[in-house]
């Protein structure tokens, strides 16, 4: 599958690798897992909506469970 790389402005293959991520929100210092997508020719990382929204899902799940905000 392709998708479009802004660095080398056309649709390339890519590859996906899972990066461990740590963040901080208002203190609470979370952790999770993201999908990123990297280009396989400048190998930069892309855009890739669908891995956003999965990752930005994981994230906010860490962040609610580390401030307790689970039930």
């Amino acid at each position: 599958m392709k998708r479009y790389c802004y660095y080398c402005d056309k649709d390339v293959e890519y590859t996906v690798k899972e990066e461990l991520i740590h963040d901080n929100i208002e203190g609470v210092e979370y952790s999770f897992v993201a999908k990123l997508a990297y280009c396989n020719g400048c190998g930069k990382e892309i855009y890739i909506a669908e891995l956003d929204d999965e990752n930005i899902r994981n994230a906010n799940a860490e962040y609610k469970k580390k401030a307790g905000l689970t039930s």
